[in-house]
């Protein structure tokens, strides 16, 4: 007479979850940051971005944030740091675009949070995402529009960390196309009258690109 036992499907089953269970830890990464707290970032290129309809460019040269960033081992990958000020100027000014015209440019949204997505060992930088970004645009031609992400998602634009690149600094790097990868799903989604549609239009695309120095030279690794 066959002894009660488990049947091959419930064996089946439960070896599926633990090879999940086994995939899900090996692709679970912690992070560690020295010393995080409170850091500045100010650039070291002209931050732009390009409309990728219309190819209107927009470029500040003096952009500056402010973050908090956590500090420690086994942190988890989301949220690592929170960006809770951000500044646009152009030699203390409004910023030139195409066709002469001036923008003044809010940060939204705020905070952005900063997740991490991955870490090269070799090359010593950290990629990851700066989430929630929305920016507020008002120019001297009488537009205001506003870039975040599509259909009512949340914007983001790629970060990589570059420990220690700079004595004395990190150094970051927006914006970057990785791969087939795009570097942000900013998108424009609203303007008003005033805008003219030959240089932004709801649903153009946009690319960011900028160089950023860390103060203080933040640690950022990942195991």
């Amino acid at each position: 007479m066959r002894k009660p036992g488990r049947s091959p499907l419930t064996a089946i089953s439960l070896a599926a979850t633990a090879v999940i269970a086994a995939t899900a830890a090996t692709l679970t990464t912690t992070w560690t940051i020295l010393p995080g707290g409170s850091v500045t970032a100010f650039n070291s290129t002209n931050v732009g971005a390009i409309d990728l309809t219309s190819h209107a460019v927009l470029s500040c040269n003096e952009v500056s944030a402010k973050a908090q960033v956590k500090s420690g081992s086994g942190l988890p990958p989301d949220g690592l740091a929170e960006i809770t000020e951000v500044a646009f100027s152009n030699n203390g000014g409004s910023c030139p675009t195409t066709g002469g015209i001036l923008a003044e440019l809010r940060a939204a949204n705020l905070p952005w949070q900063i997740d991490a997505e991955s870490y090269d060992n070799a090359s010593g930088k950290a990629i990851g995402k700066v989430v929630g970004v929305a920016i507020e645009m008002h120019s001297s031609d009488g537009c205001n529009a506003t870039f975040s992400g599509p259909e009512g998602q949340s914007g983001w634009v790629r970060l990589v960390y570059d420990n220690g690149a700079e004595v004395g600094y990190g150094a970051v790097t927006v914006g970057l196309t990785l791969g087939t990868s795009s570097g942000t799903n900013l998108v424009v989604t609203k303007v008003d009258g005033g805008c003219d549609t030959n240089l932004v239009g709801i649903g153009d695309e946009m690319q960011v690109t900028g160089q950023f120095f860390v103060d203080p030279n933040l640690s950022v690794t990942s195991s």
